[in-house]
């Protein structure tokens, strides 16, 4: 009888590039993003980018991301479906950990779908808590109501950041906001705030236009390309509005849209039932019926 093949984990090397694609190209048929920042990830000195071995062959990969000072980001695991039902998922989250703890520790966090039970499983049995349920939504442009937003300028940050410190759902969305790669979610910080100005990716929404006052945050991504459909989308990071105000402030932000000459606006929202009925008054469509779950765990340093 033959001894069991070996299983180690260690840091990721550019030889194994083509076993990382093979296993990727049977995950979301083919629409894995992980191909596409392998090269990035290679080279982060700050994370890791851990492979899990079967003997000579590559059976999993997982990467940690520092993403500031005691904020770090769990991504990319991926498991070759022949070596599923083992363990090796637990034994690369688990390492990961082990790694943000040697490296000072702080907030691990990860996103995943609902339905990805055995994730579920493995973040209570490492001590991960849900912190927040996301749904995304789609919408198409419309003519009428771009008036109503305006980009933000970086002088007017203290008044964002007031509007953001008084917002119940800023809170509940755990403080952060999405990063243009999808499933990826940032604490904000005044300073990443700033940046965003910047970059005119703030919008203010005032629902009285002769108003001063903000009755809305939006923040935006760089118009991309949806590789789904190949249609070009605006995806939001933030989306964050007076009570009650929902529905009108998300149907007159898709004349921004118009305006932007893009296809389609995308955003995820906190899972309650007040923003999905106010998101479809507006016009908005869930894209898929999972929500995304924000896990969440606190390390102690070594």
């Amino acid at each position: 009888m033959s001894a069991s093949p070996t299983v180690t984990i260690r840091p990721a090397r550019a030889e194994d590039f083509p076993q990382v694609q093979a296993i990727c190209a049977q995950i979301w048929e083919g629409h894995d993003y992980v191909p596409d920042v392998w090269t990035q990830w290679l080279a982060d000195a700050e994370g890791e980018l851990a492979v899990l071995t079967v003997g000579d062959a590559v059976g999993g990969i997982g990467k940690l991301t520092r993403l500031g000072a005691g904020e770090w980001w769990l991504e990319g695991l991926r498991i070759d479906p022949a070596q599923r039902n083992r363990g090796y998922g637990m034994m690369l989250h688990r390492h990961l950990v082990e790694v943000c703890r040697a490296r000072g520790g702080g907030v691990a966090r990860f996103a995943t779908g609902s339905t990805n039970i055995a994730v579920h499983t493995m973040a209570h049995e490492i001590g991960f808590k849900r912190r927040a349920a996301f749904v995304r939504y789609e919408a198409g442009p419309q003519a009428h109501g771009a008036d109503e937003f305006r980009p933000l300028a970086p002088a007017e940050a203290a008044q964002v950041w007031d509007f953001l410190n008084g917002s119940e759902y800023f809170e509940a969305a755990q403080r952060s906001f999405e990063l243009p790669r999808s499933w990826t979610w940032m604490v904000a910080t005044e300073a990443r705030l700033l940046d965003l100005l910047h970059a005119g990716q703030v919008y203010g929404w005032f629902g009285d236009r002769r108003a001063t006052a903000l009755d809305g945050v939006v923040i935006a991504h760089t118009p991309s390309v949806d590789r789904h459909d190949g249609q070009s989308r605006l995806s939001l990071a933030y989306f964050d509005v007076t009570v009650g105000n929902l529905a009108i402030a998300a149907q007159m932000f898709r004349a921004v849209v118009g305006q932007a000459g893009v296809d389609k606006v995308q955003l995820r929202t906190l899972s309650r039932p007040e923003r999905k009925v106010a998101l479809e008054q507006a016009g908005y469509r869930r894209d898929s019926d999972y929500e995304t779950w924000l896990f969440a765990l606190e390390i102690e340093g070594a």
